[in-house]
Formats: structure tokens, C-alpha cells, sequence
């Protein structure tokens, strides 16, 4: 979950997790206590590995390329996360990267950004993380015309099943953003 959640109804940045119960309700969210982490930008989103020990996250930093970068964070064996590390300059620009998510593979990592070249102000990548320092990546490849538009794109993410993709896109007619499925061949 986006933010730490306070027992008085307070939230602060950050991020926390929240654990489905044996009752079928949920648990109080429990803050995600990540080493050195300050987020400068207003905003940040989050994606957890299915392995449940690696978190990628948006977040403005002292070492950013310039507004929101991507970093990697991962589970230490006391329940905090280590300190958050860059993912480099081959996924992270000048802009503000936004929207991470990772496939059920643990190495596809896709994303939304204006910084790359596009069709629209802020498109959908898709990269492959090369070796298992975090920071070597492929050329991120732009998903193309059929899930991009001329608008804003994001929060793409594939089914557990790998048969659906999911993203958002801002609709031209109504300048409102809308969730959208699509059959993955």
C-alpha cells in the first residue's frame, strides 16, 4: 500500500503491506521500513517481485537522474528493506519514471515514462534486467501504438495467469483515464 498508515488516521509517505488474515479480513497495514529512504517527489508507486523479497519503487533521491527514478530495495532477513539502490541511467532519465511493475518472471520490468521516445507524453516500456546486479538493463523497448496513445499511459501489468495485461490510459474524448484489458498472443 502507497503510504504509512498511523493508528491515529495520520499517513506519511512511505509504503506498508497488509496481510489477509485467516478471518478474511485484513490486517492493519504495517509500514515497509526501508533503509535511508526519502522520497522528494509528491508521488511514488511500487511493485513487489512474486517473490516477495525485491520491491521496485519510484522516488525522487539525492542520486536521481533528475524527478522520480526507479529503485530496487530487497528483504532483509529482520523484516526491513535494504537501502534503496538506482536502477541506472539505461531505465531512469531526466524525467519522471512512474508505474513500475514486475513480471511474473522476476526479470521483465515494464514501466511508464516520458523520457524515452514515444507516441504520447508519457508511454509504456518494457525492459530485461541482464544480470542480477539490479542496475544492467536492456534498451527499453516502447510497447507500441496499440497500448500507447498521444495521452498518458501507465500502470501496466500482466495477469498472474499471463494471459491478460492490464494498463491505463487517459481517454482523448473525456481527458479521463481509464483502465483497459487486453489478450496477451
Amino acid at each position: 500500500l502507497n503510504n504509512v498508515y498511523k493508528q491515529d488516521g495520520t499517513m506519511e509517505k512511505g509504503v506498508s503491506f497488509a496481510y489477509l488474515l485467516r478471518t478474511g479480513d485484513w490486517s492493519f497495514p504495517v509500514q515497509a521500513k526501508i533503509k535511508n529512504f526519502k522520497n522528494r517527489s509528491e508521488y511514488s508507486e511500487y511493485t513487489l517481485a512474486p517473490n516477495g523479497k525485491i520491491l521496485v519503487f519510484t522516488t525522487e533521491m539525492k542520486n536521481s537522474f533528475g524527478a522520480k527514478d526507479m529503485y530496487v530495495s530487497f528483504a532483509s532477513v529482520d523484516g526491513t528493506w535494504t537501502e534503496p539502490q538506482n536502477l541506472g541511467p539505461v531505465v531512469n532519465t531526466g524525467e519522471a519514471e512512474s508505474t513500475p511493475f514486475i513480471a511474473p518472471d522476476g526479470v521483465t520490468l515494464y514501466f511508464s515514462s516520458p523520457g524515452h521516445i514515444g507516441y504520447g507524453n508519457n508511454d509504456i516500456f518494457m525492459t530485461r534486467r541482464l544480470d542480477d546486479t539490479w542496475t544492467n538493463w536492456s534498451e527499453p523497448e516502447n510497447l507500441g501504438p496499440v497500448i500507447n496513445t498521444p495521452q498518458w499511459d501507465g500502470y501496466f501489468s500482466v495477469s498472474a495467469k499471463g494471459d491478460y495485461a492490464y494498463f491505463s490510459s487517459v481517454n482523448e474524448k473525456n481527458n479521463a483515464e481509464d483502465i483497459y484489458r487486453i489478450k496477451i498472443p
